[in-house]
């Protein structure tokens, strides 16, 4: 029988868990389960109590009877870093390479400090298109420290983005599918078109704190998280569908035997892999799938999505609506992700589907108003034909997509030492009292074996080192001139600067006032003036027309500025006096010194590059 492994996700609230194991091509999933994450546990992703949480997690499989071993770890925190890029088309085992060596252009971090890898999103004859994933170490440590602690051996970590689009890319769809994913710490907005991942965006806002404020309103204790979420999320019977989708009961062409097969190969996801055995996977020891109706699995749900499809009533008025302002935050977010979505460069497409998961997925409320922000057709994942056997295999199936894709097709983020440390040893094949013989005389053998393929593989690669290095003594010339280069070029660029900044109007200010001290009537009155490196302002006060118009002349005649501007002239009457006055503004600019330099001569790299 095929070992059973563990598929995890932890999060601050809630730890998900599924079970599945080998079958045929794919995989089952046998039982899975929620529980609440002790507090203080876990923060944005990172274990920060291995001790606490690992004693809760075991205490939770033993009471389930489960004692596998193996686990698969999904993700989600703000503090991993993504970016898509775009690089020449290469063999796929080379993309990480690449990817690493050139992270720290790609991301601005400290690329020691990040287990980095990347996920090939487009290729063409031309170029792939990758996101790259930056994961903190400190994570990624984080679950090593949890799973040493109690006994389990990571068979990878993977990134949340990357469990959900593998699960995710095999509904099909016309145009581009929209997938919300709403947990309870964040939540992600998911464009694919055809398999291919367009966009992804994560929202630091999840469903915690409208299920904290509703607990808040009924007094309830932290122990009653999950039910509170339960109470406020909405079910079949509470609301008729957003969108008259066809929906149908489960026909004897779809198998319910009480496990759920998720497809091994991710780029090979349709309907029928969902649940569906064909012949081959029956010849490979896959189980037999009686094909009689499907059965009720009789448990009660979260959400209580219920397999015999009732009728739908009216949605009935919202009974919380002290919790309307923390769902609005959410919608928020969401249509935020949809406009950079529309404003990049994808503004042809349209969305066609929007499919809405997670474990706050159901949240009263969110599905209406999504629909109503967008206008697109919304869907629960629940009522997706493509997943419908997954759906009645696992009650709300949503709450672990990241679970379930995080064995399909997994980063690899494990540092080498742990997979070295961890490495299972293969089994051996000889017994008895001649095993110490047998296996002296096969190691002389191999040590003579190895010993002629070493000698021959060192002098072929001296060979070709021998080679290299004289190509490099050959182009030694060219990092010479390079160098030269880059210091002429910053030489340039400096003295530009210089010429362009070294010049002033001190002379010119100097030349202004003298020639004001020289041409300006006495009865002129100068309340401001304001110097700048590019002229004067003065605001100026005279006893009244005759003379701002002489004055106005006068700065005309200046040889020192270029161009004047006037403000309106206002009159001013003295009450007690009788007498007036005109006041006024100016701004004098002072005469453009032009300065000229040389040209730096072009390169031929220069000329081609342009």
């Amino acid at each position: 029988m095929a070992a059973k492994t563990l598929n995890i996700e932890v999060g601050k609230r809630l730890v998900k868990i599924c079970v599945s194991e080998k079958r045929g091509k794919g995989y089952s999933v046998s039982e899975s389960f929620t529980f609440p994450t002790p507090d203080g546990c876990v923060l944005d992703g990172q274990v920060i109590s291995e001790v606490t949480l690992g004693d809760k997690l075991m205490g939770e499989l033993s009471n389930r009877d489960i004692k596998a071993t193996d686990v698969f770890f999904s993700i989600a925190s703000s503090k991993i870093a993504t970016r898509e890029v775009t690089m020449p088309a290469v063999k796929d085992d080379q993309i990480k390479s690449i990817v690493e060596t050139n992270a720290s252009d790609y991301l601005p971090i400290d690329t020691s400090k990040y287990a980095i890898d990347a996920i090939l999103l487009e290729r063409t004859e031309e170029e792939c298109r990758v996101l790259v994933i930056a994961v903190p170490n400190v994570i990624v440590e984080s679950y090593i420290a949890l799973a040493d602690y109690t006994g389990l051996v990571i068979q990878a970590l993977d990134f949340s983005g990357n469990s959900q689009f593998q699960v995710l890319r095999g509904i099909a769809g016309d145009g581009v599918n929209m997938y919300v994913n709403v947990d309870t710490d964040s939540s992600s907005v998911t464009f694919v078109e055809d398999g291919q991942l367009l966009l992804q965006r994560f929202l630091p806002i999840g469903g915690d704190e409208m299920i904290v404020r509703y607990m808040g309103l009924k007094s309830m204790e932290d122990s009653e998280y999950i039910s509170a979420l339960g109470a406020i999320s909405e079910t079949a019977d509470d609301i008729r569908p957003t969108v008259h989708a066809e929906r149908k009961k489960p026909d004897e062409d779809e198998h319910d035997n009480g496990e759920a097969v998720v497809e091994e190969d991710a780029s090979a996801y349709g309907v029928d892999n969902f649940g569906h055995h064909d012949d081959e996977d029956e010849d490979d020891g896959a189980a037999e799938v009686e094909d009689d109706e499907p059965a009720d699995s009789g448990n009660s749900s979260m959400w209580g999505i219920r397999n015999d499809e009732p009728e739908y009533t009216e949605r009935e008025e919202n009974p919380f609506p002290e919790l309307d302002d923390s769902l609005t935050r959410i919608v928020g977010g969401i249509i935020r992700s949809v406009d950079f979505f529309q404003g990049s460069k994808y503004t042809e497409k349209q969305i066609e589907k929007i499919v809405i998961t997670g474990s706050c997925g159901h949240l009263r409320g969110l599905k209406t108003r999504i629909f109503e922000s967008i206008g697109a057709d919304t869907y629960w994942l629940e009522e997706i034909k493509d997943i419908k056997s997954l759906a009645n295999s696992i009650d709300d199936i949503s709450i672990y997509i990241n679970c379930l894709g995080a064995r399909v097709a997994p980063l690899n983020l494990l540092p080498a030492d742990y997979v070295a440390r961890t490495g299972k040893k293969k089994s051996g094949g000889i017994n008895g009292d001649n095993f110490g013989i047998v296996a002296i005389a096969i190691c002389a053998i191999l040590a003579l074996a190895v010993s002629g393929w070493l000698i021959g593989n060192n002098l072929i690669k001296k060979s070709k080192l021998d080679k290299v290095n004289a190509q490099i003594d050959q182009l030694a010339y060219a990092e010479e001139e390079y160098q030269e280069y880059v210091l002429y070029k910053a030489g340039d660029k400096d003295l530009q600067g210089f010429v362009d900044g070294y010049y002033t109007h001190n002379a010119e200010a100097k030349a202004f006032l003298e020639e004001m001290e020289a041409k300006m009537p006495s009865d002129i009155s100068l309340l401001t003036a304001n110097f700048t490196n590019d002229g004067v302002s003065l605001n100026v006060t005279v006893p009244g027309f005759e003379e701002a118009a002489n004055v106005i002349r006068q700065f005309r005649s200046f040889e020192s500025i270029d161009v004047i501007t006037v403000s309106s002239i206002a009159k001013s009457s003295d009450a007690e006096g009788g007498g007036s006055s005109a006041s006024f503004s100016i701004s004098c600019n002072y005469k453009v010194v032009e300065t000229t330099t040389a040209a730096p001569e072009t390169t031929a790299a220069e000329t081609t590059a342009a």
